[in-house]
């Protein structure tokens, strides 16, 4: 609940301003796999070691705490959405280790970092096949790739294709077009439910 509780606490110290907490993304999906998984990806023993000793000294002094925040695992790019920085960037496979040079091992602390980045530029610190490197990315706004408004028209309703489903179908976010939410009686036979408009009289 660690994002409900920053949105709760965010709305509390901001009452009469912007209704919208900032919400960052890197347009690119993480799986958290478990050490025995990233060994796979070309993860080395002693990167392992490196992480469970950071974990242990930042949960030093704190009893049965300090077992149970023991990393059992780490954040793994899983896929991107075409044309964007991520995809030149980053590959399937690819182990996050740091984010804006502090360790990153859990989605709280991602989501975390790119909500208080919105549109800069952040350090990624990342291990390919157990090499490690560093590539810098810029935070998108999450709230801009999600549609607030649609259009109504002889039945048939439109709205902007959402950033979720670019996802699921692999579309890039700059191409994105209007999604056929609803054909309606004036578009039923010609413009098919669920399609994406991509050009209005060749434009």
């Amino acid at each position: 609940l660690d994002r409900v509780v920053y949105v709760l606490e965010w709305l509390r110290q901001h009452r009469g301003q912007a209704p919208l907490p900032p919400r960052g993304t890197l347009l690119t999906k993480f799986l958290f796999q478990p050490f025995d998984m990233l060994r796979r990806l070309g993860f080395t023993e002693e990167q392992e070691r490196r992480v469970l000793a950071d974990g242990a000294a930042g949960g030093a002094g704190a009893g049965g705490a300090a077992e149970r925040s023991r990393p059992k695992g780490m954040l793994v790019v899983d896929s991107f959405l075409p044309g964007t920085q991520s995809e030149e960037l980053l590959r399937p496979g690819d182990v996050l280790l740091q984010v804006g040079g502090e360790a990153c091992l859990v989605f709280a602390a991602l989501e975390g970092h790119l909500d208080s980045h919105v549109g800069k530029e952040v350090p990624l610190r990342i291990s390919r096949a157990g090499t490690e490197m560093e590539v810098s990315m810029t935070v998108v706004d999450l709230h801009g790739l999600i549609p607030h408004d649609f259009a109504e028209c002889a039945g048939g309703v439109f709205h902007q294709l959402s950033y979720h489903t670019c996802k699921r179908f692999h579309i890039p976010v700059q191409d994105r077009g209007v999604f056929v939410v609803q054909s309606g009686f004036g578009f039923g036979l010609e413009l098919p439910y669920h399609a994406v408009v991509a050009a209005v009289a060749g434009r």
